[in-house]
């Protein structure tokens, strides 16, 4: 049996659920509501209805703020998580019915400590999973394994990840974002390196995963920069004229080109996500799969991909071109 010493115990009665058959995943959810409120939901239909492992009190829950409460032992599965009942620890927190609640500073003290025990407890490592295919290793959150409304569109990993195809389902309900983006920012950018920094591991080399994620975000960082965005749109549309192979091109060239080439981009990153899926799940290199990959994803950046143009044709001192 594997409990938590630093949790208060209240198992739901007699036991029927299966045994966990792997333990890789650490999910936090948020439980809309109060710590007690939850505790009194999951105990009114036992381990019959829906559970968690764990659940932590927030700002809204007084005396209890930060305090653990566990529910479910380890060693065997909680509902929390659906498809992923037999791998994810699943952690509600509590946010006072407030979607845009933060995590309490008691609250994520407890949450780290927390998530650096199940880590060791486990053999889990500290990093944030990139999605729900089967063979992951990590922690998530809930949003993870939900399917977004057909009229959404995700802004993208690591804050705003949703269902995968191919990741496992945990929740049948549609565009569930649980935890919140509050708490998913708190999560990645507080609790996750935090927990890492208890395993001694704050100096280390970043692994691929976080290494690919700082190049998209300091590229994302730059393109919002408004000095970048003027200097762009002046040489593109002022201008007109760009310099490219030692001779002057159309502008609206340009931005063709340009268009072409980060929508090929997409397609080379689906076939480093290959690679990358490959090392994670300890397969051995298949090229002729990655290639395939990248291809699949460069003949749906450009088939999909869509750009809306507003052209302003005057120049300076409003002369046309």
């Amino acid at each position: 049996m594997a409990w938590y010493s630093g949790a208060e115990r209240r198992p739901l009665g007699k036991q029927t659920e299966p045994r966990m058959t792997e333990h890789n995943i650490l999910c936090f959810h948020t439980m809309v509501g109060s710590l007690m409120g939850t505790d009194n939901y999951f105990d009114d239909d036992g381990y019959y209805g829906t559970e968690s492992h764990f659940g932590v009190g927030g700002s809204s829950d007084g005396a209890r703020d930060g305090h653990v409460i566990q529910w479910q032992d380890t060693d065997y599965g909680a509902d929390a998580n659906l498809d992923g009942k037999h791998e994810v620890i699943s952690i509600e927190t509590s946010d006072g019915a407030d979607s845009d609640q933060p995590w309490s500073p008691k609250q994520i003290d407890s949450l780290v400590e927390l998530g650096i025990w199940v880590c060791l407890e486990y053999g889990i490592p500290p990093v944030l999973i990139p999605d729900t295919k089967p063979g992951r290793r990590g922690i998530g959150y809930h949003r993870q394994g939900c399917d977004h409304s057909s009229s959404y569109r995700p802004r993208g990993w690591p804050y705003d990840a949703w269902r995968v195809p191919g990741g496992r389902r945990w929740s049948r309900s549609l565009g569930k974002t649980c935890p919140g983006d509050v708490r998913i920012r708190q999560l990645v950018d507080i609790v996750i390196p935090r927990i890492k920094a208890g395993f001694g591991q704050e100096d280390d080399m970043p692994d691929r995963q976080e290494f690919e994620f700082w190049v998209k975000n300091g590229v994302l960082k730059a393109l919002m920069d408004d000095k970048v965005r003027a200097w762009v749109e002046r040489a593109v549309w002022i201008d007109r004229k760009v310099f490219r192979d030692g001779k002057h091109i159309p502008a609206i060239q340009e931005l063709a080109d340009a268009k072409t080439e980060a929508l090929a981009t997409r397609g080379m990153v689906a076939g480093l996500e290959e690679a990358h899926r490959q090392d994670e799940a300890g397969e051995a290199r298949d090229l002729d799969a990655v290639a395939a990959a990248a291809e699949r994803g460069t003949r749906k950046a450009l088939t999909e991909g869509t750009v809306t143009v507003d052209i302003d044709i005057t120049g300076p001192e409003g002369q046309t071109a």
